[in-house]
């Protein structure tokens, strides 16, 4: 994505990059590019996701200026999931700090649901690297500046950005 992008959705991800099989899903998101998800429903309502099936990486580049604004939903999502053979795959993220990120977790739908300003996951044995400098604010409960989880391999989070978080459960980066 490049250029002036300005994306509103009731339902569903703004963007979604899904890749399944072993295959790479990578996102160049650049120039000034806005979402705004009036989803209230949780469950799959994120801003921006990138995901694999089945061992493939899930890459983000995101050097665009703008906001991501959701409800009950991750502002940004970049994960793996279990693929055949409990293949796994890594996750790589770089957000720059033109990149403004806002949740607001106290929808009714939300209710009982941990959502995340940024969220990188991989299950099993995939790494992740994580590298921010966006501005994040969150509000509500179970709602996290940043949330980095895997099992096996390694976590690594850069953040030099503003996060701002409110309600309980709530943590700046939760790992």
């Amino acid at each position: 994505v490049d250029g002036t992008t300005s994306i509103q959705t009731a339902r569903g991800e703004g963007v979604r990059v899904d890749v399944e099989d072993r295959g790479t899903a990578v996102a160049n998101i650049k120039g000034n590019f806005s979402v705004n998800n009036l989803s209230t429903n949780a469950g799959g309502e994120d801003g921006v996701e990138v995901v694999t099936l089945g061992g493939g990486s899930a890459i983000l580049n995101m050097h665009s200026t703008g906001i991501v604004s959701v409800m009950a939903g991750n502002g940004v999502y970049v994960h793996t999931l279990i693929g055949p053979a409990n293949a796994v795959g890594n996750v790589r993220a770089s957000i720059g700090a033109g990149v403004n990120i806002a949740l607001d977790n106290t929808v009714s739908g939300a209710s009982g649901f941990i959502n995340s300003g940024i969220a990188a996951a991989s299950l099993l044995g995939g790494n992740i690297d994580l590298t921010t400098a966006a501005t994040v604010s969150t509000q509500g409960p179970s709602a996290s500046g940043i949330l980095a989880s895997g099992q096996t391999g390694y976590v690594r989070v850069g953040n030099s950005g503003t996060i701002q978080t409110t309600g309980a459960g709530s943590h700046g980066i939760q790992g």
